[in-house]
């Protein structure tokens, strides 16, 4: 499976992304979406720097049905095992989300959210790590009966 980053740079590099059509050879094109060759650099560029998460929150469509969540984000090399995995029980995402599961010691924790808690902000200056290989997000959720 290639990496976010190959995939990225590959169709912004080759202008496939963002989809763009008309040839800039021999018109002027009023709204083009098409990217200049620093902008491409930027995008690429981004994919691969550290990022920070300065807030958090969660709003459950029926807050009576959840009883807490955990935000976690995963390691980029896990992506495929995890795939592979989802739904190989007949039922969606996986099972024992806590020690011994699937991502013990691949994830890290983002935020979490249950009943009462408000959105978190951080103060200015202050954010939890979130490192280029760690794109993916994964929503562990308790449901209550």
């Amino acid at each position: 499976m290639a990496s976010v980053h190959e995939l990225v740079h590959d169709a912004v590099m080759s202008r496939r992304m963002p989809p763009w059509q008309p040839d800039a050879c021999c018109n002027h094109y009023r709204f083009d979406r098409s990217l200049s060759d620093a902008e491409c650099e930027t995008l690429v560029g981004w994919i691969d720097r550290t990022r920070y998460i300065i807030g958090f929150d969660f709003q459950p469509g029926v807050r009576a049905m959840v009883h807490h969540v955990i935000v976690f984000a995963i390691d980029e090399a896990k992506i495929g095992e995890l795939e592979r995995r989802d739904g190989s029980d007949g039922r969606p995402g996986w099972d024992c989300f806590g020690e011994g599961s699937e991502l013990q010691g691949d994830k890290r924790y983002v935020g979490g959210w249950q009943p009462g808690v408000l959105a978190r902000v951080l103060p200015d200056g202050i954010g939890r790590e979130l490192p280029a290989h760690r794109r993916h997000i994964g929503i562990a959720v308790l449901w209550t009966r």
